[in-house]
């Protein structure tokens, strides 16, 4: 199963489960040469602010409007955002494995 490519030894040992969970704030570890991993932590600031104001924005159109099906846009919009972070946000180094 192709995975991602780890920032330093550039082999593509993180899993995609992996790399979504980088996006919720958590660490991985490189299978290959064990240096734990984030995502970089000033691009899931802007992710973050797009899932922010995706769950506000069409709530208060839906709210507003008095259309409520606005609101079956707000899962096509969380997933676009999730799959920009999957793909485009790198991986950054936190720490090597000792040893």
């Amino acid at each position: 199963m192709p995975g991602f490519a780890c920032p330093r030894c550039q082999k593509e040992t993180v899993l995609l489960r992996d790399k979504f969970r980088l996006g919720l704030w958590l660490t991985t570890h490189c299978s290959s040469c064990g240096t734990r991993l984030c995502a970089n932590p000033y691009l899931m600031v802007v992710v973050y602010f797009f899932h922010i104001w995706n769950v506000i924005w069409w709530p208060t159109i839906a709210h507003f409007t008095g259309n409520y099906w606005n609101l079956i846009y707000l899962f096509p919009c969380w997933l676009v955002i999730e799959l920009i972070n999957l793909n485009y946000v790198p991986m950054c180094c936190l720490k090597k494995k000792p040893g």
